[in-house]
């Protein structure tokens, strides 16, 4: 289902990336998963279009609704069958960086398709701070910590939580028990 959403925004013309576990299973880490999260770059009069390409996908939601919930909180969640896929509309100036930052991996169906970089994606993990996530970057971390771009993730932290918010402190543990500071 991922993979079907994500080929009609890109027909539509219109950026987008994997995140959640299907991105970290793209980068070697599964996690099952009952949803799909999509992070699809647009500037704010781009909505419509994103809609019109989820609709053409055979996604189920209402416009109104979801057109409220972009302005209130840059996200928005749409049925496809027996899957919810929640859309974030990036207007963040961190997913600036994160569109060109995000890489494209081969997908089961042979079909290279855009993903959240690892760096990326531990930024949005340490945003939204889940109990979850936690796991997830612990996998992340003990099996590509060396190869993740520590000062970009911490950049983005420090851009998005205020000193003495415990991601800050979250992000620090990690690097230190991974030893990559």
């Amino acid at each position: 289902m991922a993979g079907w959403v994500c080929d009609r925004l890109e027909e539509a013309g219109i950026a987008y990336a994997v995140g959640g576990a299907l991105a970290l299973s793209a980068h070697g880490f599964p996690r099952q998963t009952a949803d799909v999260d999509l992070s699809v770059f647009a500037p704010p009069a781009g909505v419509e279009a994103i809609f019109d390409a989820l609709e053409r996908a055979g996604c189920l939601f209402e416009r109104e609704h979801a057109q409220r919930s972009v302005d209130s909180i840059s996200l928005f969640t749409v049925r496809c069958g027996a899957v919810l896929v929640d859309i974030f509309v990036s207007f963040h100036s961190h997913h600036h960086e994160a569109l060109e930052r995000r890489v494209a991996l081969r997908c089961p169906d042979g079909v290279d398709r855009w993903f959240l970089s690892a760096e990326d994606l531990v930024v949005h993990k340490l945003a939204l701070a889940r109990p979850k996530d936690a796991a997830d970057l612990e996998r992340l971390f003990a099996a590509r910590g060396g190869d993740l771009d520590v000062d970009y993730i911490r950049r983005w932290i420090k851009a998005i939580a205020p000193e003495g918010d415990p991601r800050r402190s979250a992000l620090e543990d990690l690097v230190a028990r991974f030893a990559l500071a």
